[in-house]
């Protein structure tokens, strides 16, 4: 507009209120935070903090839960022999998962999960042994069952296994000084200079020092050879050092089975199995490998079967069977299972090829059941009779009874050569 002048605005000079209400009125009010959003925020923060403590936070309890159950012929490898890798069957390793120690939040979780038992740590580990001491002694377990299972499976396979030189370290005993010098998986090769053969060697040496004395050992760790010294110590007026040895062997081929890190000690009867499968011809699981794969649990408080799905862990079917079932046995030929139900004087037969009950068969306290090496009869295993039942191993008619002389005849085994049998009196002593 002609004569009119254009004003540039104006910054307010610092500290100067009176600008505002000339400028443009009223001062700017302060903004507030709103009151909820500054709970929300708080909530938030210790929500982190809560999730962040209950991974951090460990309870003094361990879980138990289900693992899988694992094919172990694709994990056993044999160099040295001709294998007959082809025509083996599936052997099956069920293991368990054990958690130490846990977390708050794997507490809870157990709480709520039917499948996850929770325990008490000094339940599971009454010795007070560290996390990295029970991984040690997990792992060499694994290693004893191992070497234990190749060596049975070679010698049943008609190879000779020979003693090696040293003994193994298995198991060190908290609180005694073994524990502060050997670790898991030692190999001990001299005592005092002499080269040791066997543990009653180590034991005499141990039985003729004082408390206090001190031992030489030879150790190899690692493939490194070291001399260490142990004080013998005293427990229950006994002298010893603390240390569980087992032997070494050499063996005429090289057997891998690759577990990965599974450990403990109850595996030896798989891979054993799956080792013999490996070096033989022909299918070691015979009808079995028709069978499906399903784990069998009986249930005596109910007189019952729980069927198991292995691949999902979930009870697939449920089924009555005889008054206290104690066990499920296989057949000698793997074609069918028996469950011994004990006061109920039955067995019930399951075909594995359907996991269903088909017959009842009569048969006077069946406790437990086993199978002569040449599958000709069934031992009955009549724990409250106090005897031992041979039996036809097809129409289970009673051969012959055989008294036992203890009490609480539960549990036997076969020699490796099938010669003896060797049974278990638990009520005994």
């Amino acid at each position: 507009m002609p004569g009119s002048e254009t004003v540039a605005p104006t910054s307010p000079p610092p500290g100067d209120p009176a600008f505002w209400d000339a400028a443009v009125g009223e001062p700017l009010p302060k903004r507030r935070f709103p009151l909820l959003g500054k709970i929300g925020i708080g909530v938030a923060i210790l929500l982190v903090v809560a999730i962040i403590a209950g991974f951090v936070i460990h309870v003094p309890y361990s879980t138990i839960s289900p693992g899988e159950a694992v094919s172990l012929p694709p994990l056993v490898s044999v160099n040295g022999a001709k294998s007959f890798s082809d025509s083996r069957g599936d052997i099956r390793l069920l293991f368990v998962r054990e958690r130490n120690d846990v977390s708050v939040w794997r507490y809870v979780q157990a709480h709520f999960d039917p499948d996850v038992d929770i325990i008490k740590d000094k339940v599971l580990n009454p010795q007070g042994r560290s996390q990295q001491q029970l991984n040690g002694e997990a792992q060499q377990q694994m290693a004893d069952a191992k070497t234990a299972a190749t060596v049975v499976a070679l010698s049943a396979a008609g190879f000779k296994v020979t003693p090696a030189p040293g003994l193994t370290v298995s198991d060190l005993e908290v609180g005694l000084p073994a524990e502060k010098v050997l670790d898991f998986g030692d190999v001990i090769t001299t005592v005092n200079g002499e080269k040791l053969t066997d543990t009653q060697q180590l034991q005499n040496v141990i039985q003729r020092s004082k408390v206090g004395d001190r031992v030489t050992l030879g150790v190899v760790r690692d493939g490194k050879a070291k001399t260490v010294q142990i004080a013998v110590g005293e427990k229950d007026e006994r002298k010893l050092i603390g240390v569980v040895l087992t032997p070494r062997f050499n063996f005429p081929v090289r057997v891998n089975v690759n577990t990965a890190s599974i450990g403990g000690p109850s595996a030896g009867l798989a891979m054993t199995l799956a080792i013999l499968d490996d070096l033989t011809p022909g299918n070691l699981t015979g009808a079995a490998r028709d069978a499906l794969p399903r784990i069998y649990v009986p249930n005596s408080e109910s007189n019952t079967v729980d069927v198991i799905d292995p691949a999902t862990y979930k009870v697939v079917d449920h089924f009555d069977v005889g008054v206290l079932p104690q066990h499920v046995v296989p057949s000698y030929d793997l074609a069918h299972l028996y469950v011994t139900n004990d006061d109920g004087n039955s067995l019930t037969e399951i075909d594995p090829r359907t996991a269903k009950p088909v017959r009842t068969i009569p048969v006077d306290d069946p406790y437990n059941m086993y199978f002569t090496p040449d599958g000709r009869y069934a031992i009955v295993v009549a724990e409250r009779l106090h005897r031992l039942d041979f039996r036809d191993a097809h129409t289970f008619e009673l051969v012959k009874s055989l008294p036992t002389p203890c009490a609480g005849v539960d549990h036997m085994d076969f020699t490796a050569d099938g010669s003896k049998a060797l049974v278990s009196c638990e009520f005994s002593g």
